[in-house]
């Protein structure tokens, strides 16, 4: 993240969101990504795994298996 973001903001929302999911066992973040999809929808789901993959390719670990 570069600069100061808004902790108010969707944005940050997702960035808050998306590390909590990154940090889940495997089984239980496959489950939180079915509820997305259920609950928010196919795009919000989509979104959420796009900000995983960013991150970890960002922090250089190993592959993880969404």
């Amino acid at each position: 993240m570069k600069g100061l973001m808004n902790t108010n903001s969707e944005e940050w929302r997702h960035e808050c969101e998306v590390r909590a999911v990154a940090n889940m066992p495997l089984q239980k973040r496959r489950e939180f990504l079915a509820d997305v999809q259920e609950k928010r929808g196919l795009d919000a789901r989509l979104k959420l795994q796009e900000g995983l993959t960013k991150l970890w390719k960002t922090k250089n670990t190993t592959q993880m298996t969404l």
